[in-house]
């Protein structure tokens, strides 16, 4: 509840600024979300840090992203280094985006995985993209299985495309599934 977060935090608990940030982010208060996720980063918590990067970036900040992401990054938070991965790449530094997606696809996060396929694919590394989106995918990333499908059938392996599509539709991302979840 807020009030109990909002009193830790105001008594100095760095988990408190960060659950009181994800808490006023979540219900869409991000600009009174963002003093206590910088609050909270600032003391080292990760979990703020994500909190913190997201809240600028929602508020039309995103070149500030960055170092929040970063630093959740280098402490080893694997969502704070997707977002990280994702920024980089959607700002021309693949190259750069490559360790942090990376260490979120090897922790385990699935989304991370098919960001860094979509990094490894901007790269020109075909092989290393599949097996990135593929985890992403068996992870459960809709985008990841979009982004397989895409690659495969450009790599020219249509059924394989056509059944990384199918898995995008059961998770409900692909634009061009019918209701029901199949592939037109």
């Amino acid at each position: 509840d807020e009030p109990a977060v909002r009193r830790l935090c105001d008594g100095g608990d760095t988990r408190g600024c960060a659950a009181l940030g994800v808490l006023l982010h979540r219900r869409g208060r991000d600009a009174e979300a963002e003093a206590p996720a910088r609050d909270g980063c600032d003391a080292g918590e990760p979990t703020a840090c994500v909190c913190l990067g997201i809240v600028v970036y929602a508020l039309g900040r995103g070149a500030e992203a960055e170092a929040p992401w970063r630093k959740a990054c280098d402490a080893g938070d694997p969502i704070g280094c997707r977002n990280l991965g994702v920024l980089l790449h959607g700002h021309a530094r693949a190259t750069d985006a490559e360790a942090p997606a990376r260490f979120a696809c090897e922790a385990g996060d699935a989304p991370g995985c098919s960001t860094l396929g979509a990094v490894l694919a901007s790269l020109g590394d075909d092989p290393g993209a599949e097996t990135a989106l593929r985890r992403g995918c068996e992870g459960g990333d809709a985008a990841g299985c979009r982004n397989l499908a895409t690659l495969l059938g450009d790599l020219g392996r249509p059924d394989e495309s056509r059944l990384a599509r199918q898995r995008a539709c059961e998770l409900g991302q692909f634009d061009d599934c019918p209701a029901g979840g199949g592939i037109r």
